[in-house]
């Protein structure tokens, strides 16, 4: 039998090196989630400012079809204030202003019993719902994230680390 004696400091250095080399090896996961998670998250901004951008112009299309069929918009919103935007304003606030013209455009309009006119009002609603529906599911997959990334950021062990390198909790987009 093979006895092994150790005095106590070096079991102290021991226990105190094992210990160290978990508290770094969890730093390192939690900055490689945090990474992943930030990755992720920029990655959703891009497809979110593309539903921006195609709401706009499906907001456009409705202001020149009503122009077009000599409709008055009256003052819902004129077409230049869509070109302009507000650099406090975030992408979901924007969205929201943008789509919320668009719904009031659309009801003054759709009452107007034209044919022609009715066909592309449904194509632009159309669009319109399904611009809607794709802008909630990167918002959904966005969100749904944003909570790992919260998590990791805000854990209380290693959170030295998280300030030295400026990583700062995200706010969720409704």
């Amino acid at each position: 039998m093979l006895i092994i004696s150790l005095t106590w400091y070096e079991i102290t250095s021991l226990v105190l090196t094992i210990v160290i080399v978990y508290y770094v090896a969890f730093l390192l996961w939690k900055m490689y989630s945090i990474i992943y998670f930030k990755k992720k998250l920029d990655s959703y901004m891009r497809p979110l400012k593309v539903v921006v951008a195609e709401k706009i112009d499906i907001t456009k299309l409705l202001i020149d079809l009503c122009r077009k069929n000599n409709i008055d918009t009256g003052n819902v919103i004129p077409r230049n204030r869509l070109s302009s935007v507000d650099p406090s304003m975030t992408i979901s606030s924007f969205y929201k202003e943008t789509d919320k013209f668009f719904r009031k455009l659309y009801r003054s309009v759709s009452t107007i019993e034209n044919i022609g006119f009715a066909k592309e009002l449904a194509t632009i609603k159309k669009f319109a719902d399904e611009n809607s529906a794709l802008y909630n599911q990167v918002v959904e997959d966005y969100n749904s994230n944003l909570g790992g990334y919260n998590y990791w950021v805000n854990f209380i062990i290693g959170r030295w680390l998280v300030k030295l390198c400026k990583f700062k909790k995200r706010e969720s987009i409704y």
